[in-house]
């Protein structure tokens, strides 16, 4: 999965780790592991960002994608903007991954139990049974014989004490989960340290770490990931909408909605969008966006809060001609002083990268090329 830090990694994780120094103290977690768990979240943010979205999550750590999987990591965005930063990685990472048999098997019970009632009815059942097993023409037959093995005492509920059972009476209905599981403390970490964090958790009796993190988590902490996502959505032309549908929308792998089901999003949501099309003519005319790679969405759930990607190609085009008509203006990249940004090579991609510790950037694009020919400098090479 890559190699060790690259320079400048101390800064990057000095940074990111901030926020969450209050729930690492409270694990007893080590600055070693927590810059583990770190690296791989870098792994996994190939456009340097900062933050991830489900796509990322699933491609960098090379797991599976499922519904199941989708469900995670909504549950670890607890800022509920479609993205996850260091601090909602690592503590879903360690929240996920350090569950016994017991505790992964409760988190599955709160995840189905919606409503919060303290048991599953046939619903959230149905829910569960189509997230493990996919929307077929026998969901209904599955649903049904499901409640009939677990539901003992025939009150048309499932309890938490019927659903444990479950893994012993009907184990492949909960083996994404365990799955997953497995994939992670592979490529993290290792299962040895993940195997040790059982005992430690017991130990603590901390309970599910999500909502505990939601509690702990600085507000400013808060309020500089979405400062940092309104400057990106400026900066890369992007426009901004919220849900408005009362039962929410469907997210879409393609612009159809025969295409395959990624998510669900509930009303409220904010959401980032990034292209506009349209499909179709006359009665069967649709408007889609698209809220990042391949993931659509119908215009008709959304409410527009700003259109910036429907003025993108205009304004870009125009700064072009202006600037060739000019001679040549100074690239977005250029800086004053070109010989703070250090030049490294992404492992994973063998692409190189350029990141400057005066400015806290990153780049895929030299930065030397960007400005004044006459004022390029020679870029200083990590480890030379």
């Amino acid at each position: 999965m890559g190699c060790g830090p690259t320079a400048g990694f101390e800064d990057r994780f000095i940074e990111q780790v901030r926020p969450i120094r209050s729930m690492i103290g409270k694990l007893k977690v080590g600055d070693e592991e927590a810059k583990k768990i770190f690296t791989a979240f870098e792994r996994v943010d190939r456009d340097k960002s900062g933050q991830i979205d489900v796509d990322e999550f699933f491609n960098g750590l090379k797991i599976d994608p499922t519904p199941f999987g989708e469900r995670v990591f909504k549950v670890a965005d607890v800022s509920n903007d479609g993205e996850i930063d260091y601090g909602e990685f690592f503590v879903a990472i360690y929240n996920f991954c350090s569950f016994d048999e017991k505790g992964l098997l409760q988190f599955c019970f709160n995840i189905f139990d919606v409503d919060r009632s303290g048991d599953i009815d046939r619903d959230e059942v149905k829910a569960l049974v189509k997230m493990m097993r996919g929307n077929n023409k026998k969901l209904e037959k599955h649903t049904d014989q499901l409640m009939r093995q677990l539901d003992t005492d025939g009150d048309g509920q499932m309890s938490v004490t019927e659903f444990y059972s479950m893994n012993k009476s009907a184990p492949s209905m909960l083996l994404p989960a365990f799955q997953m599981k497995n994939q992670l403390t592979e490529v993290i970490c290792g299962k040895s340290w993940w195997k040790s964090q059982e005992t430690s958790r017991r130990k603590l009796n901390l309970g599910d770490l999500i909502p505990l993190y939601a509690k702990l988590r600085d507000d400013g902490a808060m309020s500089k990931k979405l400062e940092r996502r309104e400057t990106r959505i400026t900066k890369d032309g992007m426009g901004s909408g919220t849900v408005t549908a009362t039962k929410g929308c469907t997210v879409h792998v393609k612009p159809n909605k025969k295409a395959p089901i990624l998510s669900k999003l509930k009303k409220g949501t904010l959401i980032d969008i990034a292209e506009e099309k349209v499909t179709g003519e006359g009665a069967k005319k649709d408007v889609w966006f698209r809220m990042g790679k391949k993931r659509w969405v119908n215009a008709k759930h959304i409410t527009i809060l700003s259109d910036e990607w429907r003025n993108k190609k205009k304004k870009s085009g125009g700064e072009r001609n202006k600037k060739g008509k000019a001679g040549g203006g100074k690239s977005k990249y250029a800086v004053d002083d070109p010989g703070d940004w250090q030049k490294h090579e992404d492992s994973s991609t063998g692409k190189s990268y350029w990141y400057s510790k005066k400015l806290k950037k990153t780049t895929w694009k030299d930065p030397a090329k960007g400005g004044n020919k006459s004022k390029k400098k020679k870029l200083k090479v990590a480890g030379r």
